[in-house]
């Protein structure tokens, strides 16, 4: 079957009726069906401006979650939610001025392992559930890497619960693999599994690296066992995406693929379609894309994210055709470069240029990889 040319990531800004209900009813001014409600008019719309912009693969823009990853959180017992942190905290996040750097990000995965986890409502489902009602064309589910959860572990709260990392991230593999099959249940065809955390090992000496006591090797090497092990359920095409951070305007890591492309991209056989970040200098140059499987489609993420500003077209004509040139144009795709709202508050854009973007990935889907 030909790949599908016109990519999101997942995240679409949230409408400012949606941000103001979220904070009434956390303050006890709204009941949850009224704020419900609003929850499925954004999804409504979020949809519909995907639809607009001829996208051929769409979310239902991560309405309903915190941050992009809060999915597993949410479905699971075993994670204590965290209160959100300002971007200028700790060593993780770089860019963005300083009045950005003083907002509140949501934690990605919902929270940090006290228990023993275990599978509840799954989120996701109810998710995918209500946008496929909504959506004329195919809907992708996203979800957080198994490996991403290591931004949950605690040496001080999780040794509760689990005697190492490791033992935390079988749990995880079981319980995002039953997440698959119940998806699958429901006739979700494509899900997405998202690992900004894989670009640390850009940087040998990264605070993740070090947090999980890992060596770059080491550390690519679990990631991919672990995308492996979760992307095995039948009838499913899985994709996934390799970001180096976006929060708020926000990113974590710097350099191109090729420091890690040899470690992970050779092993992504079972991924349809891998996401990869392109619109930036901090993103390399396109040799590492020769690294992937023949049987994976690159997706570039050619369009930022990160800002308002349009990408001329021909620039982005001009970096597809270089990127043709290491990998054939029928394994070529395009997309943003992540999301555009990975936790509630949403990147520096207004929804005009959201609207923009996305119609200028179909754009080039038609003008230069049909």
């Amino acid at each position: 079957m030909p790949y599908l040319r016109a990519h999101v990531v997942g995240s679409m800004l949230r409408p400012p009726e949606l941000l103001r209900s979220a904070a009434s009813l956390r303050q006890g001014q709204m009941d949850v069906a009224e704020f419900r409600r609003i929850e499925d008019r954004a999804v409504d719309e979020a949809i519909a401006i995907q639809e607009r912009a001829g996208i051929d693969l769409i979310t239902d823009g991560e309405q309903r979650r915190l941050a992009f990853g809060d999915v597993f959180g949410q479905s699971v017992t075993g994670i204590e939610p965290v209160a959100p942190r300002a971007a200028g905290h700790g060593p993780l996040w770089r860019g963005g001025d300083e009045a950005s750097r003083r907002l509140e990000i949501a934690s990605p995965t919902g929270g940090i392992i006290v228990d023993r986890l275990r599978r509840g409502e799954s989120k996701a489902a109810q998710e995918f559930v209500y946008a496929r009602a909504r959506a004329r064309g195919p809907v992708k589910v996203t979800l957080p890497s198994p490996t991403m959860l290591m931004a949950s572990w605690s040496p001080e709260r999780s040794t509760q619960a689990y005697a190492t990392l490791s033992d935390a991230l079988d749990d995880v593999v079981d319980i995002l693999r039953q997440e698959v099959h119940a998806l699958a249940q429901l006739g979700c065809k494509h899900v997405q599994f998202d690992a900004p955390e894989t670009t640390f090992a850009l940087d040998e000496n990264s605070i993740m690296l070090r947090a999980a006591g890992r060596s770059r090797e080491s550390f690519c090497a679990e990631v991919v066992e672990r995308l492996n092990q979760v992307a095995i359920e039948p009838g499913v095409e899985f994709s996934v995406h390799f970001c180096r951070g976006n929060a708020r305007g926000h990113w974590h890591s710097a350099g191109g693929y090729g420091a890690i492309s040899k470690l992970v991209f050779p092993h992504l056989a079972k991924f349809s379609y891998v996401l990869l970040e392109f619109d930036s200098e901090r993103a390399g140059t396109f040799e590492p894309l020769s690294d992937l499987p023949e049987s994976c489609c690159a997706v570039l993420g050619l369009i930022t994210t990160k800002s308002g500003r349009l990408e001329p077209r021909e620039h982005l004509t001009a970096r597809i055709e270089q990127a043709a040139k290491i990998l054939p144009r029928e394994r070529l795709a395009i997309s943003p470069q992540c999301g555009f709202a990975s936790d509630a508050g949403g990147n520096p854009l207004t929804a005009e240029e959201q609207l923009a973007k996305l119609e200028r990935v179909r754009q080039m889907a038609d003008e230069v990889l049909r």
